[in-house]
This record gives structure tokens, C-alpha cells and sequence, in this order.
């Protein structure tokens, strides 16, 4: 019987069959036997199955057959319950590693073992795979470990980890309680800051995933919905906020993060057409005042988001290179 992993990445799919292959073969090439992929389709109508099958049927990947959760949140709780590894990653069907993130999460979590979670930076590509840009973490280069309270502060403001980033322990995802699967824009952001306030976080310096920004992600075709991701931000906040000891940075931090819960749901407006909120959005911005605005600024990385997001629109629209 061959040996338990160290590392089990769960990768929940739903009509993937454009960005499959890519996301597991970009696993399957960190040459390190250690490394299991449970892959949980959840009903696909297009070719991830047939995709699926043939990885499995070549001993590549586990499949984890269910029934229908319709929700990706349910969907990757149920394949963390099925995972071997001490160590526990997702990746999502349009991502992918980079070469050498296998050995990158080695050192780190060898360099700072008390962590439950480990995260870095990663970088944005687009449909094709070209880059477009990092979204780098709010801390000083060379920092390799925050703690509980300092990591809540930052986080709070807005989620600046990427989705394929995060690496964490099984036995701390059971002790949090998994993700909540009410929240199906703001379950990994709610996941981190649990994580977090466990034992604070350990970070690396490579950007080792790339996260893919296109028209049919999540957040893209979720933009109609900007009233429900703003209301799943806010009670995020509302739920982590109060764990924040210092009354002065709570209350920065609440106005830095109402400030970028306006901002998003404005951007999510201009995406799907609607009006924008501006009573709203103005009155979030008068009230940041010096520290909710440098917490803001700092924190929420609004720009290296919004410039790479800017660069897939042009890279994508007919007659640009």
C-alpha cells in the first residue's frame, strides 16, 4: 500500500472542459510523488467528465462522485472530507501552479511549522495564459511569518489572497469548520481569516500559482449579483471585526473595509451595465478619514487588481495586441 500524502489539492469542477486539462497537468508536472488531486465534479453538461475519467482511469487523479450540491463551496467541503494529506490546497478548474511550487510550500512550511496556513503571491494571466500582472501580499519583503491579530487586521480590509494561493492543514480546516456554504462569493476570504486566527500565517515570496481573470470566472459572471457579494462582504466583516482588541484599528479597519465593499459592488455595477450607487460609494470615501485610508490603500491592493484586470480587457478586445 503505497504511502499517505503530504499534500492533497482539491480542485471542485462545473464545466471546466476549457481549463481542465491545463489546471492538472500544471500539478502532475511538479514532479513530487507526494501530491494527490481529488477532483469533485459536481454535474458537468460539457466534456469535464470524459476529461476526468481519462486522468483517473490513468491512476492521475481520484474522482469523487456525488450527488449534484450545485454549489462549489458544498461541492469542495465534501472532497476536503476525502483528503489523505496532513496538508490540504485548492485550485480551481481556470488555474493553475507554477514550476517549483511544490518545492516552494516545502520550505515554508519546514521554515515556519506552527502555522495552520501558509499563503504567497500570485499572478494574474489571462484566457491564453499570458501574464497580466502579480497581486502581491500587503507585507514587507521578507516577511515569513504574521501573526493572528496583525493578519486579521490586514485581511479585513479586502481579500487580497488568491484563491489557488493558500496552503493549510487538514486538522485546522475540521477545526474551523470548513467554509460556510452560505457564502458563495466570500467562502474562501471567510476560510482564510478562520485559518488565520488560529495561529497566524506563513508566508513565501514566489508568486508560485497564476489566477486566471476571463469572462466566465466566478466573480465575472457573479457581477449581476453585486447586491449579494456586497452583502456576503459585509457579513465577512461583521463576523471578523469585532475579534479585532484595539477599538482605534477596529474602527479604522470597519471604515477602510465598508469603503471597499462600496468600491467593488460600484465596479461589479460598471461590469454588468447597472448604475452605479454614488450616495453610497461618497459617503463610504468621506468617512475613511487619515487611517481608514492608509489601511485602505496599504490593504486592499486595488490597484495591481484593477490594472490587470484593465489589461485582459484590452488584450481580449478586437484590433489590440
Amino acid at each position: 500500500m503505497s504511502s499517505a500524502p503530504w499534500l492533497s489539492v482539491i480542485m471542485p469542477v462545473y464545466n471546466g472542459e476549457r481549463y481542465l486539462s491545463a489546471a492538472l497537468e500544471s500539478v502532475l508536472q511538479q514532479s513530487d510523488g507526494g501530491i494527490e488531486i481529488l477532483v469533485s465534479d459536481d454535474g458537468s453538461s460539457d466534456a469535464s467528465p470524459r476529461i476526468i475519467d481519462g486522468y483517473a482511469a490513468a491512476g492521475r487523479v481520484r474522482r469523487l462522485d456525488g450527488p449534484r450540491q450545485g454549489n462549489w463551496v458544498a461541492n469542495s467541503n465534501r472532497a476536503v472530507s476525502q483528503a489523505r494529506g496532513r496538508l490540504v490546497a485548492f485550485l480551481h478548474q481556470d488555474d493553475l501552479w507554477m514550476p517549483g511550487r511544490a518545492e516552494s510550500v516545502r520550505r515554508a512550511v519546514a521554515r515556519s511549522q506552527d502555522r495552520s496556513i501558509w499563503i504567497g503571491p500570485t499572478r494574474f494571466v489571462d484566457a491564453a495564459g499570458r501574464l497580466a500582472g502579480t497581486w502581491r501580499l500587503p507585507f514587507k519583503a521578507g516577511t515569513t511569518d504574521v501573526g493572528p491579530g496583525r493578519f486579521l487586521e490586514r485581511l479585513l480590509v479586502q481579500n487580497f489572497i488568491g484563491m489557488p494561493t493558500p496552503v493549510f492543514t487538514r486538522s485546522a480546516f475540521d477545526q474551523v469548520g470548513g467554509m460556510d456554504e452560505t457564502l458563495w462569493y466570500t467562502a474562501d476570504w471567510d476560510l482564510w481569516l478562520k485559518l488565520g486566527s488560529l495561529a497566524g500565517v506563513g508566508i513565501w515570496a514566489e508568486a508560485t500559482t497564476a489566477f486566471r481573470l476571463h469572462y466566465q470566472s466566478q466573480t465575472m459572471v457573479g457581477a449581476p449579483a453585486a447586491d449579494s457579494m456586497k452583502s456576503q462582504t459585509k457579513t465577512v466583516q461583521s463576523r471578523h471585526l469585532p475579534f479585532i482588541a484595539d477599538p482605534v484599528v477596529r474602527h479604522a479597519v470597519a471604515r477602510a473595509g465598508a469603503f471597499a465593499r462600496e468600491l467593488n459592488q460600484s465596479l461589479a455595477a460598471v461590469v454588468s451595465n447597472r448604475a452605479i450607487q454614488w450616495r453610497e460609494l461618497l459617503t463610504s470615501l468621506t468617512g475613511l478619514g487619515m487611517h481608514g485610508a492608509f489601511r485602505f490603500a496599504r490593504d486592499a491592493r486595488i490597484l495591481e487588481r484593477s490594472v490587470a484586470r484593465l489589461r485582459v480587457g484590452l488584450a481580449s478586445h478586437p484590433g489590440t495586441r
